[in-house]
Protein backbone atom coordinates (compact mmCIF):
# COMPACT_ATOMS: atom_id res chain seq x y z
CA UNK A 1 0.00 0.00 0.00
CA UNK A 2 3.12 2.35 0.96
CA UNK A 3 5.13 1.44 -2.06
CA UNK A 4 7.48 1.06 0.23
CA UNK A 5 9.39 -2.34 2.49
CA UNK A 6 8.26 -0.64 5.79
CA UNK A 7 6.60 -3.22 7.56
CA UNK A 8 6.19 -3.51 11.30
CA UNK A 9 8.11 -6.02 13.49
CA UNK A 10 6.07 -7.65 15.90
CA UNK A 11 7.91 -8.73 19.07
CA UNK A 12 7.26 -12.38 21.07
CA UNK A 13 5.55 -12.06 23.82
CA UNK A 14 8.29 -13.92 26.04
CA UNK A 15 11.07 -12.66 24.45
CA UNK A 16 11.01 -8.97 23.02
CA UNK A 17 14.68 -9.17 21.27
CA UNK A 18 12.94 -12.07 18.87
CA UNK A 19 9.56 -10.91 16.39
CA UNK A 20 6.97 -13.62 15.57
CA UNK A 21 5.07 -11.52 13.47
CA UNK A 22 4.63 -8.67 11.03
CA UNK A 23 2.19 -6.04 10.13
CA UNK A 24 2.04 -3.03 7.24
CA UNK A 25 2.46 0.75 8.56
CA UNK A 26 -0.35 1.60 5.86
CA UNK A 27 -3.06 3.30 7.25
CA UNK A 28 -5.17 2.65 4.37
CA UNK A 29 -8.51 1.67 4.87
CA UNK A 30 -9.63 -1.89 3.98
CA UNK A 31 -12.15 -2.86 1.42
CA UNK A 32 -12.85 -6.13 3.82
CA UNK A 33 -14.64 -5.31 7.67
CA UNK A 34 -13.30 -8.89 8.78
CA UNK A 35 -11.31 -11.99 8.74
CA UNK A 36 -12.60 -14.92 7.95
CA UNK A 37 -12.71 -15.83 11.70
CA UNK A 38 -14.50 -12.90 12.47
CA UNK A 39 -12.13 -10.61 13.55
CA UNK A 40 -12.95 -7.27 12.56
CA UNK A 41 -10.10 -5.08 10.95
CA UNK A 42 -10.33 -1.61 9.30
CA UNK A 43 -6.88 -0.87 8.28
CA UNK A 44 -3.79 -2.60 6.32
CA UNK A 45 -2.27 -1.93 9.81
CA UNK A 46 -4.59 -4.22 11.37
CA UNK A 47 -3.87 -7.84 9.50
CA UNK A 48 -1.04 -9.37 11.18
CA UNK A 49 0.87 -12.33 9.76
CA UNK A 50 2.60 -14.34 12.07
CA UNK A 51 4.58 -17.59 11.81
CA UNK A 52 3.54 -20.61 13.59
CA UNK A 53 5.85 -22.63 15.42
CA UNK A 54 7.85 -24.99 13.95
CA UNK A 55 6.77 -28.38 14.33
CA UNK A 56 3.22 -27.63 14.46
CA UNK A 57 0.48 -29.98 12.96
CA UNK A 58 0.32 -27.74 10.39
CA UNK A 59 3.63 -28.74 9.09
CA UNK A 60 2.43 -32.26 8.46
CA UNK A 61 3.11 -33.88 4.93
CA UNK A 62 -0.37 -33.26 2.73
CA UNK A 63 -2.09 -30.65 4.68
CA UNK A 64 -1.75 -28.44 1.79
CA UNK A 65 0.88 -25.87 3.72
CA UNK A 66 2.55 -24.04 0.51
CA UNK A 67 5.47 -22.65 3.31
CA UNK A 68 6.61 -24.87 6.04
CA UNK A 69 7.20 -23.04 9.25
CA UNK A 70 5.16 -19.99 8.33
CA UNK A 71 1.88 -18.71 7.62
CA UNK A 72 -0.63 -15.75 7.66
CA UNK A 73 -2.58 -15.00 10.63
CA UNK A 74 -5.10 -13.91 7.75
CA UNK A 75 -5.98 -14.10 4.38
CA UNK A 76 -7.14 -10.68 2.81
Amino acid sequence: FTGKPDWVLVPEPTNPKRFNAVHSSAAKVLLRESKDDGTAIRLASDWVFAARPIGSSEDAPGNGSAAPGATSAARP
